[in-house]
């Protein structure tokens, strides 16, 4: 069964649609790419997994809709050797249960309603709409500029009541208190009686932008990234000024 092709829609808070992008299936991967607009250089990106020798290779490549330009290749990296560097090096120390020095920190809490509006507002904000070769993810801003007063209302009358400061402990003992971030900007959760801590700087690293080549990537999760070529390629539209000419349109 052909998979079917997906498309990004923007619809601004004045009502106006924005095409922005779509991921199409390929035999071995897939293909990123921007909408053909008149004047604007749409590049896509094409990411693929490989089997050889047994073993799967993720390999990509950039490739310029001016077809006197080459393609722009990426160092293949094996998915096995990439797994297996997670595990010894990243995987244990991603979720790990606070001590008691943790636990009389002072971090940022989030509440339940909170979590309810923000569940709320992405209602709001995205839907999906299906065809028979295609699915829409719509980021609807018009809809969404209804909501947001109300919002901002509520949280402006009580903004302890979505967020504010407390100790680690108090996630544990106040019920409301759905998880927190402390000062390494670790995401606490509670369950239970005790509390976890997620270590979401791992996954936000800076290293990523600043390196060529792979083998200068300590941290397997960049490594993936840089070599499918995304962060590249989303440079690449950024440089381009893709998203600034389609709203003037």
């Amino acid at each position: 069964m052909t998979k079917r092709r997906q498309k990004l829609q923007i619809i601004l808070p004045s009502g106006e649609i924005c095409k922005i992008g779509y991921l199409s299936y390929c035999r071995e991967g897939i293909v990123l790419g921007t909408p053909q607009t008149a004047g604007i250089d749409t590049s896509h990106l094409t990411v693929l997994v490989k089997e050889r020798k047994g073993e799967k290779i993720l390999e990509s490549h950039i490739t310029p809709k001016d077809d006197s330009q080459k393609r722009r290749y990426f160092p293949a990296t094996n998915l096995k050797e990439i797994t297996t560097q997670w595990d010894n090096s990243i995987g244990e120390n991603i979720f790990f249960e606070l001590n008691d020095a943790d636990l009389k920190e002072e971090v940022l809490y989030i509440t339940q309603k909170f979590s309810d509006w923000i569940e709320l507002l992405n209602k709001t904000v995205y839907r999906k709409k299906y065809s028979k070769k295609e699915i829409i993810h719509i980021l609807d801003f018009e809809n969404l500029a209804k909501k947001v007063p109300q919002f901002v209302h509520e949280l402006t009358e009580s903004s302890d009541s979505f967020i504010g400061l407390c100790t680690a402990e108090e996630i544990i003992k106040d019920s409301s208190k759905i998880m927190g971030v402390n000062k390494e900007k670790t995401m606490l959760l509670p369950l239970e009686d005790k509390l976890f801590g997620v270590n979401i700087p791992i996954f936000t690293s800076s290293q990523l932008a600043q390196n060529k080549d792979t083998d200068n990537l300590s941290n397997p999760l960049e490594k993936l990234i840089y070599s499918m070529g995304i962060s590249q390629y989303f440079e690449e539209i950024q440089n381009k000024k893709f998203l600034e000419k389609i709203f003037e349109k």
